[in-house]
């Protein structure tokens, strides 16, 4: 293998190490280990001088590999880190081993589709599936094809703490999380025993106990300004906790009192076609077709908690639904409507 490949693949290998130093810093010894098993080479295959010059081309050579990447060495915790939290290598190109990898890795997942225990991953597999597939097919990179552009998730604040609270949750780990809501002006000490990761649109939550509110709540990653692990005090078992039942009436992540409502919602006829095809929610169900022609309406229910994310989602269709049940979350949503009416009122004067 040419020596520019090695040089990727320990790009790539010390990236991961520095994105993952949570509880420690990775120190360059750690960074030599993870290189040398990523290869294959036996101990001693890569020498203190190689991952040096890794560590400097990697912060300071941009022509090349195209990154410029924030590494910092920690005098206190003696070990190396990002400046940056959730910096990535967005734009250091895939090598033809990065590749056979990916080809590889699509083939097994492939095999796993339609498998119970893979089904939450579903819509990941099958992009991930399609990506590749167009790439042999193009032989070429997409995005530069200039035939194909796929939706990208935007950077979001918090993403560094994926991996630290999967461990926390894999080894029933008491953490303390400052987490600044977007209705508060400060960040509050939060006790929480962690019990799942759940992701929606892109942003990413953590589920858990919290000892302050005697209830499970659910903390967004990208509103965390600091986590650490809390030693001494007893894990809280999550007592049949079950991320299904839990989530079974929410549409996306809030639970104000976890109480479902048997919605009703009348959708014009060409709005009714999108909902047919992508349901709002897994309890949506046909009641009834009424009127014709372009006044015909669709009318669906739902048992679901009629929360934020929800209403949000129902102003997004604009005229094209109405609430039919219950009352109160029609009056709802007629005050939000109200409300925004009035704010395009003051602003026309």
């Amino acid at each position: 293998m040419p020596a520019n490949k090695y040089a990727a693949i320990r790009y790539r290998v010390i990236h991961n190490c520095l994105s993952k130093r949570f509880p420690d810093y990775p120190t360059k010894e750690d960074l030599i280990a993870a290189c040398e098993e990523a290869l294959g080479f036996d101990q001693g295959g890569i020498s203190a001088s190689t991952i040096e010059k890794d560590l400097w081309a990697m912060k300071n050579e941009t022509t090349m590999m195209g990154i410029c990447a924030p590494i910092k060495y920690s005098t206190t915790h003696r070990g190396y880190y990002y400046t940056e939290p959730g910096y990535t290598l967005t734009n250091m190109p895939l090598t033809d081993v990065d590749m056979e990898a990916i080809y590889f890795a699509s083939s097994i997942l492939s095999q796993f589709q339609g498998m119970k225990m893979f089904e939450q991953f579903s819509d990941a597999i099958d992009k991930i599936s399609d990506a590749v597939n167009l790439t042999r097919t193009l032989d070429d990179d997409l995005d530069s094809s200039g035939i194909i552009k796929f939706d990208k998730a935007p950077y979001f604040k918090g993403d560094h703490l994926l991996n630290d609270l999967a461990l926390t949750i894999k080894n029933k780990k008491v953490i303390n999380l400052l987490h600044k809501g977007f209705e508060s002006d400060a960040a509050y000490n939060h006790t929480v025993h962690p019990y799942l990761l759940k992701e929606f649109r892109k942003r990413w939550y953590v589920v858990g106990w919290s000892d302050a509110m005697n209830a499970i709540r659910t903390y967004g990653l990208d509103r965390i300004e600091e986590m650490r692990v809390i030693d001494g005090i007893e894990f809280r078992e999550s007592q049949g906790f079950s991320a299904e039942a839990f989530f079974k009436y929410v549409y996306g992540i809030s639970q104000p009192d976890g109480k479902f409502a048997k919605v009703q919602l009348s959708f014009t006829r060409t709005q009714s076609k999108y909902i047919a095809t992508q349901p709002l929610h897994h309890s949506q169900t046909l009641v009834k077709e009424v009127g014709s022609g372009d006044s015909r309406r669709v009318i669906y229910s739902y048992e679901v908690v009629p929360n934020y994310e929800f209403k949000m989602q129902l102003l997004s269709y604009a005229d094209k639904v109405k609430v039919l049940k219950p009352k109160s979350l029609a009056d709802d949503i007629q005050r939000m409507i109200g409300s925004m009416a009035a704010v395009y009122k003051k602003s026309s004067r």
